[in-house]
């Protein structure tokens, strides 16, 4: 903090400067030193009322400077132009890949085997699931077990379900794709490198083709002035697989006393639809006098054949090497016209020919798959929530072409697109968003002028339509299927008035917003991982951002304890302070010695011991009054009361309890120590182990086949201590291993006999408590596993272990040393009491396991009633 208070007094920094410069500062009413730090330093933006402060800070925090990040994905603003250079299009960007589902299972094993075959590796992928019934969210975790899944506990639309993926995504690009979709293996790949390729690029969009390539059917009477009638139910009939029947020419809508659907033409019919292989087409035709057609199927020769008055059903039998099918383009990217009045797909029902195979800048975007630079959305949400679904896509284009970004559509970017799946194009429900959204889009962005008098004729129609009664012949879908006038209207009325007060892009948050700041990830202690099980209760209900104040690998960290820790987000941040933690609904505060306070809605301080407080009576106050203390053992809350006069919850540290625990198992002659080494505070006491050991082999006590291993990582800035422990007992059988893999570790504990622990070994208990230890995790673990402890009896493995019972506690070396011989007999001569003992530890164990843990969380902080769940 006081490298920042200099910063601002030696003007540095000027506050007031780079407010009047940078709109995103003044609108997210941040303090502008921490919008600076936050925002603008990760991605190397130069203020120009700063010009030298990015330099100051690499040079004040050169272990953060590559690495800071900000708190809030959300709020991450539109670079200043022209104030700075642009931000360097990343080498190799994070991509979060996001699919929207309902009820989709029977698109995602195709969908999954296409995104299996990338070429751009870096990336996550993100299924945002609207409350399906189907099981499609196990479905997809079986086809994608690192998946992220967030399931929204009710449907909230496309918009909002993307909105929602923007909160929860770890990459600043995210990359929209629909669930009934397939890509090519270069999709990925294609839509980076296009938006790597000029720095005012916001968004990128794909060449769509229909899912499977398609055939042009032509049926032409020979006698124009006689109307013919083709069946709806022989054309969605073609494919048994894919229904999608295109019509090329109008037709009249006619059914029968059967309900049957019949098209009416005269002259030439024109249809495209899918072909895949060899098939036997049933095609009914009507005719209300004998006359001639010719039908000519895809690239096959036309044939000719009398049909009789009323109805005939001809038979064709059709090779898909003759018909010969080809892609077909759903879209080539969008276009919107000035007025804004007329939206497009290009290129929609055109056969793939090459035509739309050059990239071009666009005026508007499809969502279906689409990569979005998340730093251009000027503090907005990805898309106006109140859409729900149609149309968002088009007013985001808007929003950014407005901006000053670009928008660009990348043929080399190939998705093959079932289309209208979840609507149903044609519904009711699709008929009712496109009117609606339509009208909603024109509020936003239209002129004034075409803005009135859209909102006067949709009037007028919703009035008419109001009116509508069902007639024998009339629309495929009848009046059941017509959007609801009464509901359209109140909803754009509702919407109008939103736009005019400000409103259009609020949105309801349902994902809370989670940190756990620990200071000390890097040592992957025991501390650490207690914190990081604080981090994954809560990353169920939300992403959770952890906090460290200098970089620390995240992957190497879950793999120390192997944890899934795929809802975890890394942010480094120079300091800790209420301004940041204001900006989460949980914050949980795991690092030693800290006493920031906090401004979260929930705030807990998991404390693995207490420090003493100098701090000013108000500063004090503000501390004590802002968190719920969660002690990690009743020594630390025996201390926590005696130092900071507060209570606590006890919620103890957890362990794995797995098949490890097994007291068949052979064991070897082991003694096993587990901690990390380094010197001062608690220290593991690791080098008097090794003289107690060393003493009981030369003095013969214990058999020489016996051997201690130390195991455990060790502080960088304490390399020599266990060098030396190694040096100094080469001879002794004495072993010092150093950052082992996690399954390495419970190997070890599952091999060895006895497990020694010595933390606070020849301190003074009164007057430096700090030095015992708190809780002791390893021991837990090693009970588990079914290893026999032996541990110092002061502070929490007192309260764990039941001296005599599940292990033993001692007070000095000498109780130490006679403890371990009594023991390492009765292993040795197979003792019955030794198996008694690796039961009780097992079963003393399970007291402490993962899921007691999160049970004891739950009652503190339950998470019934949030809106979303994440997997």
């Amino acid at each position: 903090m006081e490298h920042f208070r200099r910063a601002l007094e030696l003007g540095i920094f000027n506050c007031t400067a780079y407010l009047d410069e940078s709109a995103e500062a003044r609108a997210s009413g941040l303090n502008p030193l921490h919008h600076f730090l936050i925002h603008d330093w990760p991605r190397r933006l130069v203020s120009q009322a700063n010009p030298h402060f990015i330099d100051w800070l690499d040079a004040a925090f050169p272990e953060q400077a590559d690495h800071i990040t900000r708190p809030d994905a959300s709020k991450s603003p539109t670079p200043v132009r022209p104030a700075g250079p642009r931000d360097a299009r990343e080498a190799n960007p994070l991509v979060s890949v996001v699919i929207v589902n309902l009820n989709g299972r029977r698109h995602l094993a195709d969908l999954f085997a296409s995104l299996a075959e990338q070429t751009y590796r870096n990336h996550e992928l993100i299924l945002i699931d609207n409350d399906s019934s189907d099981d499609s969210v196990a479905h997809a975790l079986t086809l994608c077990p690192r998946l992220r899944v967030c399931r929204v506990k009710r449907n909230v639309g496309f918009a909002e379900a993307n909105n929602i993926a923007h909160d929860i995504a770890k990459g600043r690009l995210l990359c929209l794709l629909n669930n009934d979709t397939r890509v090519d293996a270069q999709w990925l790949n294609s839509l980076v490198t296009t938006w790597q390729s000029s720095a005012d690029i916001a968004a990128v969009c794909s060449k769509l083709l229909f899912w499977h390539p398609f055939i042009e059917i032509r049926i032409r009477g020979l006698n124009p002035e006689l109307r013919l009638r083709v069946s709806r139910t022989c054309l969605d009939k073609f494919h048994p697989d894919y229904v999608k029947t295109i019509l090329r020419t109008p037709t009249d809508v006619y059914r029968d006393e059967n309900n049957t659907e019949w098209l009416e033409f005269s002259g030439e019919f024109r249809v495209l639809l899918p072909l895949t292989g060899a098939c036997i087409w049933l095609a009914d035709l009507h005719s209300i006098a004998t006359c001639d057609v010719e039908i000519k199927i895809g690239a096959q020769t036309s044939t000719r054949h009398l049909l009789s008055a009323g109805a005939n059903q001809l038979t064709f039998e059709i090779d898909p090497i003759r018909a010969r099918p080809r892609p077909l383009l759903n879209n080539a990217g969008s276009a919107v016209d000035d007025s804004l009045s007329e939206v497009r797909d290009i290129g929609i029902n055109e056969f793939d020919e090459g035509q739309y195979d050059v990239p071009a800048t666009l005026t508007a975007v499809c969502g279906c798959s689409l990569l979005v630079d998340t730093a251009c959305l000027d503090g907005h949400p990805l898309f106006c929530a109140a859409f729900f679904a149609y149309y968002e896509d088009t007013e985001l284009s808007i929003r950014l072409r407005r901006a000053g970004w670009r928008l660009v559509y990348a043929p080399g970017s190939v998705v093959h697109h079932r289309h209208a799946s979840s609507s149903g194009e044609g519904s009711k429900l699709f008929r009712h968003l496109l009117q609606r959204n339509r009208l909603y889009f024109f509020l936003l962005h239209a002129e004034a002028e075409i803005k009135n008098a859209a909102l006067a004729t949709a009037r007028i129609e919703f009035a008419h339509l109001a009116t509508l009664r069902p007639t024998a012949n009339a629309s495929p879908a009848g009046r059941d299927d017509m959007p609801d006038a009464a509901r359209l209207l109140m909803e754009v009325n509702d919407f109008q008035t939103r736009v005019a007060s400000g409103r259009a892009y609020e949105r309801e948050i349902l994902v809370p917003r989670i940190a756990v700041y620990d200071a000390y990830w890097r040592t992957a202690g025991g501390g650490e991982h207690h914190a990081l099980m604080f981090a994954l209760y809560f990353s169920r209900l939300g992403p959770v951002d952890l906090i460290g104040e200098v970089d620390f690998d995240l992957q190497a960290l879950a793999a120390a304890f192997d944890l899934n820790l795929k809802n975890c987000r890394k942010l480094i941040y120079p300091f800790v302070d209420r301004e940041l933690t204001a900006n989460y609904d949980i914050f949980v505060n795991s690092t030693y010695h800290s006493s920031a306070p906090s401004d979260a809605k929930h705030s807990y301080y998991v404390v693995s011991f207490p420090h003493q407080l100098n701090l000013p009576k108000r500063d004090l106050n503000e501390f004590l009054g802002s968190y719920r203390f969660l002690a990690n053992s009743h020594y630390t809350r025996k201390w926590i009361e005696a130092y900071w006069k507060s209570d606590s919850h006890v919620v103890y540290p957890s362990v794995e309890i797995s098949q490890s625990g097994d007291v068949s198992l052979k064991r070897e002659k082991i003694i096993l120590h587990v901690g990390r080494f380094f010197r001062g505070g608690h220290n593991k006491k690791q080098a008097e182990l090794a003289v107690v050991f060393a003493e009981l082999k030369h003095s013969g006590r214990i058999s020489g086949e016996w051997r201690l291993v130390l195991a455990g990582r060790v502080d960088p800035q304490h390399l020599d201590y266990p060098a030396g422990i190694r040096t100094r007992h080469a001879n002794d059988g004495v072993e010092v291993l150093n950052d082992l893999e996690h399954g390495k570790l419970t190997d070890l504990y599952t091999r060895a006999s006895v497990y020694w622990h010595a933390t606070g070994l020849n301190e003074d208990p009164d007057s430096n408590p700090e030095k015992f230890e708190h809780f002791g995790i390893t021991n837990c673990e090693a009970m588990a596993a079914g290893c026999i402890p032996i541990s110092y009896r002061v502070g929490g493995p007192g309260e764990v272990i039941t001296h005599g019972a599940d292990g033993y506690v001692f007070s000095n070396s000498a109780e130490l040393a006679g403890l371990t011989v009594e023991l390492l007999k009765a292993c040795e001569q197979s003792d019955p009491k030794v198996e008694t003992m690796r039961k009780a530890a097992i079963n003393t164990a399970g007291r402490f396991s993962r899921d007691r843990f999160l049970a004891e969380l739950a009652s503190i902080h339950p998470a019934e009633g949030n809106a979303v769940e994440l997997l």
